[in-house]
């Protein structure tokens, strides 16, 4: 705990400082710039002695950004971020190099097909600068192995501070779309506060009990919070999330009773996924007719089928599907895909998805083995977030559930806790024989 404050402290040092700097400097351009390189260089040698500090540097930077909006602070972390990738890269695990590897080649190929060889769209270079953030994230974070308390943290932090703000504010998420508070509409708003009960749950559970209390009051709160969002996605990701992390650990060793809960779950939610969707909207009071809801939704997974089909190996590049909802043949309405997935790959084609579907199974294996009261809670809720909105797309969603993947690849078994005068296999107790001395070991 102390390392983690210690890193926290450092990097709001650097921060705080560089942001004071820069103002005291703003009415002088020349050294205005010279201190953002300065700053820039600094952070740069840190990385190479420490690479997870890039990690949080770019955790640092999704608040910052929130005062100083501009796209040079992504540009810069992202920058960081890949020299993190190579300065950890020959210490890092096979495994982790492998995942690593498909990161990269995710972001390089969406950056190259949906992007810089695909036809000029509405808000395509903020999502390319958002998705390049991401996957560079997620990529120094797999090879690096930060602080998975830090991690939780600051998904925590964002989730409580995000559902004090909606609570506190119920009027301003009225009309649902748009930018309503960090950059985030209500859906985006929703799965922040999601994620961050079941980061806060699952790492309580999985690491330490005696914060069970704590975490459990703020999944209370959470839930208020969503119930006002009346995010339908966000609630689905809340749910899954929580039940496994709740029973993970009984599951992961007992693939019968996985196979069972699975064959009778996924009917009863399939049936009973409207009726719950109608209660939880009556509940928050959101006007809209659910089986409507689910019409427009299926057809616009119909269209970025299609599209997707029409361009498998490219697809129609970012940006493009609610440009052509609208068009002749479309769905009418300039929506997006309302999926992670078939948005994706309408996106960038089906190579884009394998490298996605390809980083969360070795996550999903890897979850399994080491820690599944966690890493597989996040991954399923982040998974469950992706059948209802497009979080790769969102410049807030996007790194921070790409983080939730990383940590399933580096976050390792935690140590076991021994008793006094047990025996720990790691480091077996010393002889006792007569005769032992240190020339004889």
């Amino acid at each position: 705990m102390r390392s983690e404050l210690r890193t926290i402290a450092n990097v709001a040092a650097a921060v705080l400082s560089s942001v004071v700097v820069g103002q005291a400097a703003a009415g002088v351009p020349l050294a205005a710039r010279l201190t953002a390189v300065l700053v820039f260089c600094g952070l740069a040698l840190a990385v190479v002695v420490r690479p997870a500090l890039a990690v949080h540097v770019a955790l640092a930077v999704l608040v910052l950004e929130l005062l100083i909006p501009t796209w040079l602070l992504r540009v810069a972390a992202t920058l960081l971020l890949l020299g993190g990738v190579f300065a950890a890269w020959r210490a890092a695990k096979r495994v982790q190099r492998i995942a690593a590897t498909l990161l990269l080649a995710l972001t390089g190929w969406v950056s190259l097909f949906g992007v810089i060889l695909a036809p000029p769209a509405l808000q395509q270079q903020g999502i390319a600068i958002a998705f390049l953030f991401a996957g560079a994230l997620a990529a120094c974070a797999v090879v690096s192995a930060p602080s998975a308390g830090h991690i939780v943290l600051n998904l925590g932090c964002w989730g409580l501070v995000t559902a004090a703000w909606v609570l506190s504010h119920p009027g301003e998420l009225a009309a649902r779309s748009g930018d309503i508070f960090a950059g985030e509409n209500a859906d985006g708003l929703g799965m922040l506060i999601a994620i961050g009960a079941v980061a806060l749950v699952g790492y309580a559970l999985e690491r330490r009990r005696s914060l069970l209390p704590l975490a459990a009051l703020g999944a209370v709160i959470s839930f208020q919070a969503l119930v006002v969002t009346a995010s339908r996605g966000a609630l689905l990701a809340f749910a899954v999330g929580l039940i496994m992390a709740a029973f993970a650990s009984s599951w992961v060793h007992s693939p019968p009773k996985v196979i069972a809960i699975g064959v009778f779950a996924l009917p009863a939610l399939w049936l009973g996924a409207e009726w719950a969707a109608f209660g939880f909207l009556e509940a928050s009071g959101r006007d809209i007719v659910v089986q409507h809801g689910f019409d427009l939704r299926s057809r616009l997974a119909r269209f970025a089928w299609e599209q997707a089909l029409d361009h498998p190996l490219t697809g129609i590049g970012v940006g493009r599907l609610e440009e052509l909802g609208t068009s002749t043949g479309g769905v009418g309405v300039a929506a997006s895909a309302h999926n992670t997935f078939l948005g994706l790959l309408a996106a960038a084609g089906f190579p884009a998805l394998f490298l996605l579907v390809a980083v969360m199974l070795i996550a999903a294996r890897r979850a399994m083995q080491a820690t599944p009261r966690l890493g597989l809670a996040l991954l399923v809720a982040v998974t469950g977030a992706g059948l209802s909105i497009e979080w790769w797309a969102s410049s807030r969603l996007a790194p921070l559930f790409m983080l939730c993947v990383a940590l399933c690849i580096f976050e390792e078994q935690p140590a076991r806790e021994y008793s006094v005068g047990a025996e720990d296999p790691q480091y077996p107790a010393p002889s006792t024989r007569t005769g032992d001395s240190m020339s004889e070991r």
